[in-house]
């Protein structure tokens, strides 16, 4: 596979993994606290996701080929988180 192609997969991949961790951060009670400030919350989620995603990229799925089943999957990550 060429980068252009790798691209939109990582990218899909990592939204996945950032859209769960984030979720569960911004309810997760040390983090939720008003006196954090969102952009730091944001931070440490992206950061943490960068360091989740290679140990998680063999289980997560395919890049769908509809955009409403990549919506779907995004969504049910975040329910989940």
């Amino acid at each position: 596979m060429n980068p252009a192609e790798l691209l939109p997969l990582f990218t899909f991949q990592f939204m996945l993994v950032f859209a769960r961790l984030g979720t569960a951060m911004f309810v997760f009670p040390a983090l939720s606290d008003p006196s954090i400030n969102p952009r730091v919350r944001l931070l440490i989620g992206i950061l943490i996701s960068f360091i989740l995603y290679p140990l998680l990229a063999k289980q997560l799925p395919a890049l769908p080929p509809a955009t409403g089943d990549m919506l779907a999957l995004l969504a049910q990550e975040m329910l989940i988180g």
